[in-house]
């Protein structure tokens, strides 16, 4: 029985790897820090038995009565599943390091997954709190890659936030190396995802990819385009195929790329399917400023 005791206590002051998870989502502690992080949550008969939720799963898991910001269970917590945080590694003035709140434990516990590794942590009150910065549009960079949040789904795609001021939209046809319609095919509220800056245009959205795309010195590679003549020619990479036409890629001036369309009936001569990777020469019909879609026709 004092053994038993001995092993509910909960350290704190340090993340500890979630208990109640399979062994492989368990991080690796490197040699410097293994006495910092390698302390696993003791399972007590209760939380033993509570389901794991696997990385992704589309509804958050809360388990019994959320705990308030000072860890007491029953009051509403201000920490909701979802949410983008910061939790203290190590000892007392250890680092932050910036994760995602899975689930609020009924012991006033915390389970997030750090944003580094992805791998699931169990810390108390006193070791999270909000992500203390919000990014500025004016700070990001089209090409950069973050793991965001899936806030809401639409018609158009998935609002994305990856803890700017304000959310991101992924358009479907840059969702995956397919069209996904609708765009519940794929993701799922509360899903956490891998996003790119696509475009950061002047009217102060924020254009997101889930297919990776390089980095440009342009805020805004759409734009360049839209000043092209129609007697310019350009080569485009098939991305796929989909009813509408074919969806390509147009390298951006100094690198990254743009979306353009090729509507079926401007293939002209050419197949009508070409696979992923074939090479095209296009010519700029006009720039879709709200979609960041170039309309395309075939060169020959």
């Amino acid at each position: 029985q004092p053994q038993q005791q001995q092993q509910q206590q909960q350290p704190r002051g340090r993340l500890a790897p979630a208990s109640g998870y399979p062994a492989s989502s368990a991080p690796t502690p490197s040699s410097s820090s293994s006495s910092a992080h390698s302390a696993s949550t003791p399972s007590s008969p209760s939380s033993s038995a509570a389901p794991s939720m696997e990385l992704g799963s589309p509804t958050p898991h809360v388990r019994n009565a959320p705990a308030d910001a000072d860890g007491h269970a029953g009051r509403r917590s201000r920490f909701q599943p979802w949410d983008l945080v910061e939790v203290r590694r190590g000892a007392r003035g250890g680092e932050w390091c910036p994760a995602v709140l899975e689930a609020v434990e009924r012991e006033g516990d915390f389970t997030v997954v750090l944003d580094e590794d992805k791998t699931r942590h169990r810390c108390g009150h006193e070791d999270i709190r909000q992500r203390a910065k919000k990014l500025k549009l004016a700070e990001l960079s089209v090409g950069q890659h973050f793991r965001g949040v899936v806030r809401k789904l639409s018609q158009l795609g998935a609002f994305v936030d990856i803890g700017a001021d304000r959310h991101g939209l992924v358009r479907r046809a840059r969702m995956a190396t397919r069209y996904v319609e609708p765009a519940e095919e794929l993701v799922q509220v509360g899903q956490r995802v891998d996003v790119w800056v696509y475009r950061l245009p002047k009217d102060g959205k924020l254009g997101l990819s889930m297919v990776k795309c390089g980095h440009s010195p342009l805020r805004d590679p759409v734009a360049v385009f839209a000043a092209a003549l129609p007697t310019d020619t350009f080569d485009a990479v098939v991305r796929f195929s989909h009813a509408s036409g074919v969806y390509v890629d147009l390298e951006a001036p100094g690198g990254g790329h743009v979306q353009g369309l090729l509507p079926r009936r401007l293939l002209g001569a050419l197949d009508q399917d070409p696979k992923p990777g074939h090479r095209l020469g296009v010519r700029m019909l006009r720039a879709h400023d709200g979609s960041g879609t170039l309309m395309l026709s075939a060169s020959s």
